[in-house]
């Protein structure tokens, strides 16, 4: 597995999400083998020793585009192996690798914004970023784009305030806002608000 390190102020700067790995199927008219019969007069088997840890190794592949790299996770017990694509989480500079062309963000857009923030972007709210929606700290028909560097996670209520009068989101850089409330009181959230 590749080090992935940490950006400059200490946050994750990957992720990946085990999936499991998909295997050629046989081709037309094979057959699946027959499993073995035990002999009747047959030693029984030795005890399972019990599971070790987790192995993951590199892929063949190079991974996502843009991202970390790609590795192979087995688990104590199972036979099936799992991929880990590891992407880049948007924070600091973005290379705009996920950006969508529409409103709405892709959704491996949303959950590596999901995943960035931990939670609601506005400060007094703990609603997980599972459950929140995508927005826009430049709103998109302003011509702000549908990107990591341009959107954050917030509830529907909170997306509320933000449009009431008096009340201002800026993103500085991908995961940090300043609220500014209606009597110019000024919040900073970071990403250190998330997991």
């Amino acid at each position: 597995m590749p080090d992935l390190g940490a950006a400059a102020d200490g946050h994750a700067i990957g992720h990946g999400c085990a999936k499991p790995r998909k295997h050629p199927k046989p081709g037309k008219g094979r057959k699946p083998a027959r499993p073995r019969q035990p002999q009747e007069h047959a030693d029984p088997p030795p005890p399972s020793s019990p599971p070790r840890g987790f192995t993951l190794r590199p892929n063949e592949g190079t991974g996502p585009p843009g991202g970390h790299g790609s590795s192979i996770l087995t688990l104590p017990g199972q036979s099936r192996e799992h991929v880990i694509d590891l992407h880049p989480v948007p924070t600091g500079e973005c290379g705009h690798q996920y950006e969508s062309a529409g409103h709405d963000p892709g959704t491996l857009l949303r959950h590596l914004v999901s995943v960035r923030d931990g939670k609601c972007g506005f400060p007094a709210c703990s609603r997980h970023a599972q459950e929140t929606d995508f927005e826009h700290a430049q709103p998109f028909g302003q011509g702000g784009r549908t990107c990591g560097c341009n959107g954050w996670s917030c509830s529907r209520s909170c997306h509320q305030v933000k449009q009431s009068p008096g009340w201002t989101v800026q993103e500085d850089k991908p995961g940090y806002h300043q609220w500014t409330t209606p009597v110019a009181s000024r919040v900073v959230c970071t990403l250190s608000r998330g997991v």
